[in-house]
């Protein structure tokens, strides 16, 4: 167990004055107070608690969840970095968010709101929680804890002291060491199998924590943190077996565990499921490999609070299922720093419903990839306000207006940011019902900082046609990248339609988006398309570009003609930084210095950063990228004007997620990125030594 932090644990919410009042757009003035919370105040690490702040519905005149910006710092510094894109883990933004604290001790998280169209502060209303998280060698002290290890290695070295210490061949019933109050920890280098559901405790509602996980040294950790030796479970028959059923299960953490079967046409398998009342859950740093689904909730509600609620998946990986390797829903909802991948016949990550939910640093990709269905890499709907079958039925609302299928309330207030969504087709990604004839409406969503990628990761049987399919009312789509690449000869980044009887798209904002290919074809490609029922879209600030298409290209297609559409920009001459690199995720579509069509061209619009998180300043540039015109020297990440040793070990120490405080690093100044890959890790301090000591770069990935 690490040594406990000392920090001082509240939770303020400080609104600042920032001065960055430099332009200005029609807006409504906000007079409301930003109101914030916190899933919980205490609980046993690693703990994971969701935030919110500011959840008023939008309308015609307000829009606060949109347009303000929401900066959340945990007071957690040494949480490291996400394996999936390298972000600080620390930090993020947007008014819904979620952190696991996964080191006993105290923290101080504050939230900064910013009025991007003032540049002033929200509120004066500052917020205090107290938040305690607990050890877990304390918690669960003595025979409270259960190590298990099976009969070839029978090994208990990292056991806690006064645990019980199980050798075993058959864990089919682990009753007896599990349930409220208990930790179950499976010994590192152990695997068993298993033909039959594992019984886990008495299946209590209690609020008493529980946990799942494991013991022993961890060896050749992945970029995840997922151990090479985690205990093994493997399902070896096709009848309906899981690892563990979080039916009417609260307060449960289940972690560092691998899971799979040993044939992925086990439709059958799963590694989580559950219907009923699952309530705080934790999902970190597990694995999940050639099952029928990796993790599967559906809900049957049998009273007004029984649905899943305080969801989190953290840092883990499913893959190669037969089916999706993660279908998921519920109330506070997160899915951070996954690596999702690979479904055979259907979806990789399809979200049924969605009430508060932050889905963020995710890498997802491969769907369908057996068959020519044409799913998606994520697919985000919600319970149906009707069909045109039964136009008088209704999934949401009170139990009694709705019955057992009933949710409280529909897919709203969600954040779709930071993620990496590869190869999957028709198209990547799907925000809207499931077909025509189902009435599953979503509003508020912010799909930010994201990029669609056509030919990165496993290529489904059907290219991408569509980067976004959204159909919902209250959505903004703004800093995203739009690559097209090795897609269908027709592509389109983005399409705001409606897919049948739901209401129809509204008040929809698609700001400071990069749309590209670089691939030859001769289809129709176009950046966004706007549907003849679409209500209010306003487009604006979007870069386009397909150089090398030889059919009808477009920036902006208004079929609906009622659309705001200014300041977008088509060019064959993208004048990008390194677009055109043969591995997708080194393709940089930063504004190079020739960008005059993009550069100062913007229109105002209440969007505060850019992709990479830098203010837009000034004069808004066109696309996901403000251009940069002082030249950065990433390898000076101190900032002195020189490269040096000095330079190379502050990387490696920000690359390994320890504090920066107090160090000579310069964030806002410089990036220590440089192979330009969009990660600071090891590799790049090693490049910055092997500069600072005058070696040749030329053979190396220096982009400097």
């Amino acid at each position: 167990m690490q040594k406990a932090r000392n920090k001082k644990i509240i939770f303020i919410l400080s609104f600042v004055i920032i001065n960055i009042g430099f332009f200005s757009f029609t807006k409504n003035s906000l007079a409301v107070d930003v109101i914030a919370s916190a899933s919980r105040t205490t609980g046993v690490a690693p703990l994971a608690v969701h935030f919110n702040a500011d959840l008023t519905a939008s309308s015609p005149t307000e829009r606060s969840f949109h347009d303000y910006h929401y900066a959340w710092d945990f007071g957690d510094s040494d949480s490291g970095n996400w394996g999936t894109d390298g972000k600080f883990k620390n930090t993020d933004t947007g008014p819904i968010a979620a952190h696991v604290y996964e080191i006993p001790g105290t923290y101080s998280v504050t939230l900064t709101v910013i009025d991007p169209a003032t540049g002033n502060h929200v509120t004066s209303l500052e917020e205090t929680f107290t938040i305690t998280v607990t050890d877990p060698d304390i918690v669960f002290a003595g025979t409270n804890t259960t190590c298990i290890s099976d009969i070839n290695q029978g090994d208990f070295t990292g056991c806690p002291s006064g645990a019980n210490q199980v050798i075993t061949s058959d864990i089919s019933n682990l009753s007896a060491y599990s349930g409220e109050g208990k930790r179950t920890l499976f010994h590192r280098g152990s695997s068993w199998d298993i033909t039959t559901n594992i019984v886990w405790g008495s299946g209590s509602t209690s609020d008493t924590p529980k946990t799942i996980g494991a013991f022993g040294a961890c060896i050749g950790p992945d970029v995840l943190g997922i151990c090479s030796n985690a205990p093994h479970i493997r399902i070896t028959t096709d009848t309906e077996t899981s690892f563990i059923n979080l039916s009417y299960k609260h307060n449960l953490r289940l972690m560092d565990i691998y899971v799979s079967a040993t044939s992925i046409t086990y439709d059958n398998t799963s590694m989580i499921e559950g219907k009923n009342d699952i309530k705080d859950f934790l999902a970190l740093r597990l694995k999940g490999k050639n099952l029928g689904l990796g993790i599967t909730t559906a809900s049957y509600r049998k009273n007004d609070i029984d649905y899943p609620d305080k969801i989190a998946i953290v840092s883990s990986s499913f893959s190669s299922t037969w089916l999706q390797p993660v279908y998921i829903g519920g109330e506070r909802l997160a899915v951070l720093g996954n690596i999702l991948a690979d479904g055979e016949t259907s979806h990789v990550f399809r979200v049924w419903h969605s009430y508060l939910g932050v889905i963020s640093h995710n890498t997802v990709y491969g769907s369908s990839i057996a068959n020519d269905q044409g799913r998606h890499a994520f697919k985000l709907h919600g319970p149906y306000d009707g069909t045109t079958e039964n136009p008088g039925v209704t999934s949401v609302g009170t139990y009694e207006e709705t019955g057992s299928g009933g949710k409280r309330n529909r897919t709203d207030f969600n954040i779709v940011s930071s993620n990496i969504f590869g190869a999957s087709g028709p198209w990547t990604v799907s925000i809207g019902p499931q077909s025509s004839n189902w009435d599953e409406r979503i509003t508020d969503l912010i799909f930010e900082k994201n990029r669609t990628i056509a030919d990165y990761g496993t290529l489904s049987s059907r290219l991408v046609m569509v980067g976004v399919m959204a159909e919902g009312k209250y959505m903004s789509f703004r800093n995203n990248i739009f690559d097209g690449t090795g897609g269908t000869s027709g592509y389109i980044g983005l399409m705001i339609t409606q897919r049948g009887i739901e209401p129809a798209p509204e008040h929809n904002q698609i700001f400071n988006n990069t749309m590209y290919r670089s691939d030859t074809q001769s289809g129709d490609n176009t950046g966004a398309t706007i549907s003849s029922t679409a209500i209010n879209t306003i487009v604006r600030n979007n870069l386009v570009s397909f150089p090398n298409v030889t059919g009808t290209t477009k920036d902006v297609i208004d079929v609906s003609s009622v659309s705001t559409v200014s300041n977008n920009v088509y060019t064959n001459a993208p004048y990008l930084n390194a677009p055109n690199n043969s591995d997708p995720l080194l393709r940089d579509f930063s504004l190079n210095s020739l960008a005059t069509v993009a550069i100062n061209q913007g229109y105002a619009v209440p969007v505060y950063d850019d992709f990479f998180g830098d203010v837009r300043n000034g004069i808004f540039d066109i696309g996901a990228f403000e251009y940069q015109s002082v030249t950065i020297i990433r390898a000076d990440v101190d900032n002195n004007s020189t490269t040096n040793t000095t330079d190379a070990l502050l990387t490696l120490r920000n690359s390994l997620g320890l504090s920066m405080t107090a160090t000579a690093w310069q964030a806002s100044a410089t990036t220590g990125d440089v192979d330009c890959n969009g990660v600071t890790n090891s590799t790049d301090a090693l490049l910055i030594l092997r500069y600072s000591l005058g070696l040749a770069m030329g053979e190396t990935s220096w982009c400097e």
